[in-house]
């Protein structure tokens, strides 16, 4: 007892460095292992890298381990622009210590906040965190190898006709996110999921990527602004009254009572009798229920026939524009015409496709045309080409609006050849065919303004084609 009451002191003492030294073999025991695993795991994403895949997200827990690769100067992206004078406005230039002012302008240093959107650089010596859509590196100007495809082309996580692989290369995009396909970031009238389909049909690997979505000075063609709104049968502006034989067998000698429509506003009341006009036609007559433009109808036949167990008049139509248009008319009845007309709309607004201003697009940039009419031009002012247009003419157009088919035109004669392209045109869909507004913090990106106010509203460009 005396030995530990002496040395009690000393005996603490020891134990306490040698819990120490316990303490510090486990904390090298743990450095080694982290480091092992942060070695590991940097040789895996070079790999992956040097293969042109993507590099995954980097998390919390890798840089509580790693403090350091934080205060790596590789990881300050500019991706905000260059660096500018707070009181001029004007870009930073790095001057060297002999006052040599450097050519390119000092780049703004940012933070890393969307790890998806950056890969390393291939080049070992540089290893620079870089943008993704970067196809040279902006720091040792090495050449990145493109995106890898792989088995997940086809992979689209939120379901908007873009696949995840191109929605992970453009910061504009988010495979977590449905509505960005159906934005419109670059402002050319078409949304980003329309120009990526068109992109993706085309033959160029570029615009397959979605090049198209981000540069303004690529689009679609036109055509694919046009929609329709619904097909239109009018009522045949003629009626058969009756038929006075005039006591003779021979069809050549009988009056034909027709009703036909007044001129002007009253025409609308058709076949009101009280409000509409008679007249009287022989077989082989030519009737004109309106303008040249409602066209006009000669009078092939005229007999008698037994419906319903009474003597009923009838007489046959032919159109003069068109031989395979027959009508057959009895007595105060009213046939639809066999013409079809379809409704177009052209999406092409100068403030934007904008779901609330649905009803004015309607009303002023829609317009209707009969089979076999000329589209009015498609047109979209160029910087460079401001007189580009494109040219169709309504060639097919089913009853029930299922098939509608217009051909292009190359000739400025509107002379179709067989080297024509035709395409058929999508049903008008207020739900899917007008843009999703973008986040705030996008409508203030200088980019995010008015669209392009030279595109152009057919309609506009010729008034009396336009109802």
């Amino acid at each position: 007892m005396d030995f530990i009451s002496r040395h009690y002191e000393k005996m603490i003492l020891g134990a306490s460095l040698l819990f120490l030294i316990l303490s510090l073999l486990l904390v090298a025991q743990g450095y080694d292992k982290t480091k092992s695993q942060l070695e590991a795991d940097i040789r895996k994403s070079q790999r992956s890298v040097d293969q042109g895949e993507l590099v995954a997200s980097l998390t919390p827990e890798v840089f509580s381990k790693a403090p350091n690769t934080i205060r790596d100067p590789r990881r300050f992206f500019s991706f905000i622009g260059s660096a500018k004078d707070q009181k001029s406005g004007r870009p930073v230039y790095k001057r060297s210590d002999d006052g040599v002012i450097d050519d390119k302008p000092v780049r703004q240093q940012g933070s890393m906040i969307i790890p998806n959107d950056y890969i390393c650089c291939v080049e070992d010596k540089c290893r620079a965190i870089i943008l993704i859509t970067e196809n040279k590196c902006p720091f040792c100007g090495a050449e990145q190898p493109p995106i890898s495809i792989g088995d997940g082309e086809d992979e689209d996580e939120d379901g908007d006709g873009i696949p995840d692989f191109i929605e992970r290369k453009y910061r504009f995009l988010d495979p977590k996110n449905p509505l960005d396909a159906r934005q419109d970031y670059d402002n050319d009238g078409f949304l980003n999921v329309e120009e990526y389909r068109y992109g993706r049909q085309s033959g160029d690997d570029e615009l397959k990527t979605g090049k198209m979505m981000e540069d303004p000075a690529l689009w679609p063609e036109l055509v694919g602004l046009l929609r329709v709104v619904g097909v239109i049968q009018n009522d045949l502006k003629i009626q058969l009254r009756s038929i006075d034989q005039n006591g003779s067998e021979d069809p050549a000698n009988w009056d034909i009572g027709i009703r036909l429509p007044k001129q002007g506003p009253e025409a609308r009341f058709f076949p009101d009798p009280k409000r509409s006009m008679n007249r009287s036609v022989k077989v082989n007559g030519v009737i004109r229920p309106g303008t040249a433009a409602e066209g006009a109808y000669r009078v092939t036949k005229a007999g008698f026939e037994n419906r319903d167990g009474e003597k009923t008049p009838f007489i046959e139509l032919v159109s003069a524009k068109d031989a395979n248009e027959t009508y057959k008319l009895y007595p105060d009845e009213t046939v639809k015409e066999k013409t079809v007309q379809v409704r177009f709309v052209y999406l092409n607004p100068p403030y934007g496709r904008i779901r609330t201003n649905a009803q004015a697009v309607l009303a002023k940039y829609s317009f209707i045309k009969k089979v076999g009419e000329n589209l009015p031009p498609l047109q979209r002012a160029k910087e460079k080409e401001p007189k580009y247009r494109e040219l169709y003419r309504l060639e097919k157009a089913n009853e029930d609006g299922s098939e509608v088919v217009i051909v292009k035109i190359e000739s400025a004669k509107y002379e179709t050849t067989d080297k024509d392209k035709r395409v058929t045109v999508p049903m008008f869909d207020v739900n899917t065919d007008f843009a999703v507004p973008r986040m705030m913090n996008n409508m203030m990106d200088p980019d995010a303004g008015m669209m392009n106010p030279g595109m152009m509203n057919p309609g506009m460009m010729n008034p009396g084609m336009s109802r």
